[in-house]
């Protein structure tokens, strides 16, 4: 998948979001393709992403709501796995999110054990 082709998916997420009912603080997205580091832009909102690292097809992208201060950012914490944690807190609670991507070609009991 090429740039304008990640940039055309970006387009259709867009649309979605601004036609949602919902207002999202959160949105993970799988299988991003992304092997370098590309700042899409969502108005109010900060995006982190965790490259492609094991196949050319993976890569998490979390964008979370400005208002929310991020205090730490892993990413691929586990082997196998492309993966990204941020956690930041909200009225003196912490919260975790952990987006994975397991490719379905790797090994799934290696990556439920």
């Amino acid at each position: 998948m090429n740039i304008s082709s990640i940039k055309c998916h970006f387009d259709e997420l867009l649309v979605l979001l601004s036609t949602s009912m919902v207002n999202f603080d959160i949105v993970v997205l799988y299988e991003t393709w992304l092997l370098n580091d590309v700042n899409f832009i969502i108005n109010g909102y900060q995006s982190l992403n965790s490259l492609a690292v094991n196949n050319k097809s993976d890569g998490v992208t979390i964008f979370i709501k400005n208002r929310y201060q991020v205090k730490n950012v892993c990413t691929n914490l586990m082997s196998n796995v492309n993966s990204i944690e941020l956690k930041f807190d909200i009225n003196g609670i912490e919260y975790v999110v952990t987006g994975c991507y397991r490719s379905p070609s790797d090994n799934i009991d290696a990556f439920l054990y």
